[in-house]
C-alpha cells in the first residue's frame, strides 16, 4: 500500500517504510519511529487508460468528482498519463517523478487549482490545445514553477484568486498562446511571461477588471507573415502597427529584437540573425553602414524606408 491508501482503519495491521511513498524526494529510515500523515488526496494509477473518470485509474477506485477540492498524488508506478475528460478542480498537484507517465494531459478541457503546484524530474502538465484552460483560484499567494508545462506552453492561463492582493508569481519561461484572463488577484511575471504569436494566432490578454493586476515585464510578440509577390522573389510590403503601451522604448526595442543595426549588405550577418525574430528596418538613405548604426537602423545598399512614424 502507498501512504495516502492507509485508511484509519489500517492501522491495527503492520506497516513498514517500504509500504509507503511520500509526496517529495525523501528518506525513511529502517528502524526507529515513523510518523505518518494520512492525507484526504487522489491517487493516480492508470493501471487500465488515460481516462480520469475511469475507475480502476485510482487507487479507491473512485474518480474525483469535478468540483471536489483534494489534492493529486502519482502513484511512482502509474502506468498511464492523467488525461481530463471533463472540467477538473484540485487543491494541491504533486509532479514528482522521472516517470513520463507523471504527467496531466488537459485534452481540451480546464483545470482549476486552488492551492500549490509541486513538480520535480520530468513530470509537466500538457496544455497546448486551443481550448486548454489552467485557472489559479487560490485563498493565499500561488505560484507557477518553472519547466511546469510540456514546451513551457499553456494555452489559456486563468488567475481568479480569492481577493485582489493575492498572487500569482511565474518562477519560469511560459508562453501562453490563447489567453491570459486576470479576473482577480495580480499577475507578477518576473520577467517570465511570453505571450506569443505564430502562424496559428497570437495571444491576447482580456480587459483586466478593478480587481485584477499584471506586474513585470512581459514579452509580446506579433507575427507577420512574409509577402509574397506571384511570379517573383519575395516582396515588400507596408504593415500598420500599433504598440499599446506607455514608456520610453524604441523600434529598436520593440521590432528589432534590441540590436543597435546590422549591415545587411553581408550575407554572414542575416544568416547570424535569430530566426523568426525580429525585422529589418530601414529608416533613411544613410550613406554608409556606420551612418545607419548610428542611427539605430539596418542598412542596404538599396536604402529603400522601411519604417515612418504616424503620431496621429
Amino acid at each position: 500500500k502507498t501512504a495516502y491508501e492507509i485508511s484509519r482503519s489500517d492501522w491495527s495491521s503492520d506497516v513498514c517504510s517500504s509500504d509507503l511513498f511520500p509526496s517529495h524526494d525523501t528518506s525513511v529510515s529502517n528502524s526507529g519511529q515513523l510518523s505518518v500523515t494520512v492525507a484526504d488526496g487522489k491517487v493516480w494509477r492508470g493501471n487500465t487508460d488515460k481516462n480520469h473518470k475511469n475507475p480502476p485509474n485510482w487507487t479507491d477506485n473512485a474518480p474525483p468528482g469535478s468540483t471536489e477540492t483534494k489534492p493529486l498524488y502519482f502513484a511512482p508506478d502509474a502506468s498511464n498519463p492523467l488525461e481530463l475528460t471533463e472540467d477538473q478542480v484540485f487543491s494541491d498537484i504533486y509532479l514528482n517523478s522521472s516517470n513520463a507517465n507523471h504527467k496531466i494531459v488537459l485534452k481540451g478541457k480546464k483545470l482549476t487549482v486552488t492551492g500549490k503546484i509541486i513538480v520535480q524530474g520530468s513530470a509537466r502538465i500538457e496544455a497546448k490545445d486551443p481550448n486548454d484552460v489552467l485557472e489559479f483560484t487560490g485563498s493565499a499567494n500561488q505560484s507557477i514553477p518553472a519547466n511546469i508545462f510540456l514546451d513551457n506552453e499553456v494555452r489559456s492561463l486563468v488567475i481568479n484568486q480569492s481577493a485582489a492582493d493575492k498572487e500569482l508569481a511565474i518562477e519560469g519561461t511560459t508562453n501562453v498562446k490563447g489567453t491570459l484572463t486576470v479576473t482577480k488577484g495580480k499577475l507578477k511575471s518576473n520577467g517570465n511571461l511570453i505571450l506569443k504569436s505564430d502562424a496559428d494566432g497570437t495571444a491576447r490578454v482580456a480587459p483586466l477588471t478593478a480587481d485584477g493586476a499584471i506586474e513585470g515585464d512581459v514579452t509580446v510578440e506579433r507575427y507577420i507573415p512574409r509577402y509574397e509577390v506571384p511570379g517573383t522573389r519575395n516582396g515588400r510590403a507596408w504593415r500598420l502597427i500599433s504598440i499599446p503601451v506607455t514608456g520610453s522604448a524604441s523600434l529598436r526595442d520593440y521590432l528589432m529584437s534590441g540590436r543597435t543595426g546590422t549591415d545587411l549588405t553581408i550575407s554572414s550577418n542575416i544568416s547570424s540573425e535569430p530566426s523568426g525574430m525580429g525585422t529589418p528596418i530601414i529608416g533613411h538613405a544613410y550613406a554608409d553602414a556606420g551612418e545607419a548604426y548610428a542611427a539605430g537602423y539596418d542598412f542596404l545598399l538599396s536604402n529603400q524606408v522601411s519604417a515612418y512614424r504616424d503620431w496621429e
